[in-house]
């Protein structure tokens, strides 16, 4: 989880964030090692996850009201049916055993930003080979490799420079701090 949020190389969030945004934001924080967040409840509440990952994070002496985000990796639960929840828009995410993969945390990221899992028109008609766009397309699928809410995995990489400058967002410098933990389960 450490180096796919905080990682130098281009397979972190951090990284990505730097990239995308031409500089304009950064990821800065704390990482908690072998956190216990407790028994596992007997559901899948992201408020329990959530209050037991500030509890223990107080346990050890750290505020987590201070960071503007919290990231939070569970050890694998089949109560949760999901790999990864984030709060759209909001300001925490919960990986459920999948913090190691930088492109979990990029796409729950782009929840945090306000977006939602894109539709793409496809199978529209096409009449003298001109696509038509319109009713008679069917929307569905979220593959869209420029899209990190959309796709899956993010190649960082390839994304085209300043691909977040566009985006419906006024970026200003930000840096975002966070707090990162990682449950060690039980």
């Amino acid at each position: 989880m450490n180096k796919a949020v905080y990682g130098d190389d281009h397979a972190s969030l951090r990284r990505y964030l730097e990239l995308a945004s031409h500089g304009k934001l950064t990821l800065e924080g704390t990482f908690l090692y072998d956190i216990d967040l407790g028994d596992r409840p007997s559901t899948c509440s992201t408020t329990s996850i959530l209050d037991a990952a500030r509890k223990a994070a107080r346990a050890r002496g750290e505020e987590p009201d201070q960071y503007n985000y919290l990231f939070v990796d569970i050890s694998r639960s089949s109560q949760c049916k999901w790999d990864a929840i984030a709060a759209t828009p909001g300001n925490w995410i919960i990986a459920n055993a999948t913090g190691h993969k930088y492109w979990t945390w990029a796409h729950e990221f782009g929840h945090n930003l306000g977006a939602n899992h894109p539709d793409t028109l496809q199978n529209c008609p096409a009449i003298d080979g001109v696509v038509q766009v319109g009713s008679r397309c069917q929307t569905g699928g979220i593959n869209d490799p420029t899209d990190p809410v959309g796709s899956f995995p993010l190649v960082t990489n390839s994304m085209p420079d300043g691909y977040l400058k566009t985006a419906c967002i006024d970026w200003q410098s930000w840096t975002l701090h966070h707090r990162a933990i990682m449950d060690r389960g039980r």
